[in-house]
């Protein structure tokens, strides 16, 4: 079987038109594989200045974090400090309340027991009303 000239040239056509989409998409290829390498090109840069930014950041926040360690640090060592002076001087308080007490220069307080056990006394010639009334005979009353 033979083709015509027409059939013929209907063939050659579509093989050039087959050969030149082929050529088409190579073209294509070549030109999304460029662009492709350009974009990991890209991206490796910036993932390159996001990793700097990155380790300039956490240098920058480890030094915060270290200063604030150390003053808290501080804190606590004053802290300490506070403490111990307090209890000395509670202690030295203390002591120094008690020698005086020993030498009469002042009363000691009346324990919580005590207060419980006795209680004060009641001003003498108080009235209900809290104003103080004519003083009272002492003595047993009288039978008049």
């Amino acid at each position: 079987m033979r083709l015509t000239e027409a059939e013929l040239g209907t063939c050659q056509t579509e093989i050039a038109l087959l050969k030149s989409k082929d050529k088409i998409r190579e073209k294509e290829r070549e030109i999304l594989n460029h662009d492709l390498e350009n974009v990991e090109r890209a991206l490796g840069n910036v993932l390159e200045r996001v990793s700097v930014l990155e380790s300039r950041e956490n240098a920058t926040l480890k030094k915060r974090l270290d200063k604030t360690e150390t003053k808290l640090a501080w804190a606590r060592m004053e802290h300490d400090i506070a403490e111990r002076s307090l209890h000395e001087s509670r202690v030295w308080n203390k002591r120094f309340y008690l020698d005086m007490v020993c030498i009469g220069a002042v009363s000691k307080p009346p324990s919580d027991k005590e207060d419980i056990e006795r209680p004060r006394k009641k001003l003498k010639n108080s009235s209900s009303d809290g104003t103080e009334g004519p003083s009272e005979p002492r003595g047993p009353p009288s039978d008049s």
